[in-house]
């Protein structure tokens, strides 16, 4: 997917040309009133998850995984200006189509729940780009088979891992900011097949890129 990867490249621009251009003086920053210290912030995004497309073999055959969007949201709880603890997660499901060698095989569903720890660097009164680490699991159901494996019952593990963040606020006045970040997913599942597991630890690692407006209070 080119617009989710150009998508991502200009979060990463965001974060270092504000920064190499903020050579004001920091005492006047955030006349908005973001930078009061502790608050919570509420952010609604729609996001695109895309699987690494190509996440090992299972049962012999090649896999691979579509992407699809959803809705996401986060709850941030800030120390301080730059320090924040975060709670994000799939408001809805992620729905998969899975080929083997090519061929559909079956679908399924994903949602991924997170807490992660957040540095934020207001650069000036608009721009604050942040960078997170945490860790992540999803949470796969409605496994169907479909094709060659029409009829099979499909089980998936939870996936699990570390998940790392990168993104930017864009405030607009007091309360409202635009965001924009994406989120990698380390995540490894185990496949099963009628009960019998068919693939082990296998590298589903998606990227999750969205857009979304946010509020502080």
């Amino acid at each position: 997917m080119k617009a989710p990867k150009i998508l991502a490249l200009a979060a990463a621009a965001a974060l270092v040309a504000p920064a190499l251009a903020s050579a004001q003086d920091r005492s006047d920053m955030w006349s908005y009133g973001a930078g009061s210290g502790k608050h919570f912030a509420v952010v609604g995004s729609f996001a695109h998850m895309d699987p690494k497309s190509d996440i090992g073999a299972v049962a012999g055959s090649q896999a691979d995984v579509d992407g699809d969007g959803a809705a996401t949201a986060s709850f941030s709880w800030f120390f301080n200006d730059y320090l924040a603890l975060e709670l994000w997660g799939a408001a809805d499901k992620f729905g998969h189509d899975v080929e083997l060698d090519g061929q559909k095989a079956a679908t399924l569903d994903s949602q991924p729940l997170a807490l992660s720890a957040q540095f934020h660097y207001p650069v000036n009164e608009v721009f604050s780009p942040f960078v997170g680490v945490g860790y992540h699991q999803t949470n796969y159901d409605n496994e169907e088979g479909t094709g060659a494996l029409a009829g099979s019952r499909i089980g998936l593990s939870d996936g699990q891992g570390v998940m790392g963040t990168v993104g930017v606020d864009m405030h607009v006045n007091d309360t409202w900011f635009v965001r924009t970040d994406a989120r990698y997913l380390r995540s490894r599942s185990d496949v099963a097949v009628d009960g019998v597991q068919v693939a082990s630890d296998a590298h589903v690692d998606p990227w999750i890129y969205s857009v979304g407006i946010g509020a502080r209070f």
